[in-house]
């Protein structure tokens, strides 16, 4: 093979390898939503409570990044996102591209803004990225679940899940 077919390759290589790179990555506007649920959800526990419920969020997108925002954003999962919900819900579904894509919409815009206010917002920002480049440290011993203390939800005393960790006020769980 000649130096010109050879250097075509290498080229045609590299760029297919950078735009795998690109796919598997988070958009600014994905990180923000991941971001406004975990202060949201755990800003008054901190970054290791940020941390905890990024790692359920990791945990029940079995560590995919093309996961993690439908995971985020479904139905039913996280408190903080209820406002999502609402009858333009099968809306915003639809607005999830072919490539897993989020398409920006009022509705997160308004919920991200809300979790911008925080103080602990750009920490959560930074957890997210930490995730992404694959150095999240796991510190609920890979729960996919979790509660606040408030309140004894009737799957938390079911034989098909065990408590991992405490963290602040939540309790985690993993399903056996």
């Amino acid at each position: 093979m000649n130096i010109f077919f050879k250097s075509l390759l290498l080229s045609l290589l590299l760029s297919l390898t950078s735009l795998n790179a690109r796919a598997s990555a988070l958009s600014s506007y994905e990180r923000q939503i991941i971001a406004s649920c975990l202060v949201l959800e755990a800003a008054s526990e901190g970054t290791e409570g940020m941390r905890a419920v990024l790692n359920v969020i990791h945990n029940r997108a079995d560590h995919k990044l093309s996961r993690v925002v439908r995971v985020t954003i479904k139905r039913g999962q996280f408190s903080a996102m209820h406002s999502i919900w609402g009858k333009n819900y099968v809306r915003l579904v639809l607005l999830i591209d072919t490539i897993h894509r989020i398409v920006g919409n009022p509705d997160f815009n308004a919920l991200i803004e809300r979790a911008k206010r925080d103080r602990m917002y750009e920490s959560a920002l930074k957890l997210v990225l930490i995730m992404e480049k694959g150095l999240l440290e796991d510190n609920t011993r890979s729960a996919t679940h979790y509660h606040t203390l408030a309140i004894n939800p009737y799957w938390a005393d079911a034989d098909s899940f065990s408590h991992t960790v405490t963290i602040g006020n939540h309790r985690f769980y993993r399903e056996e």
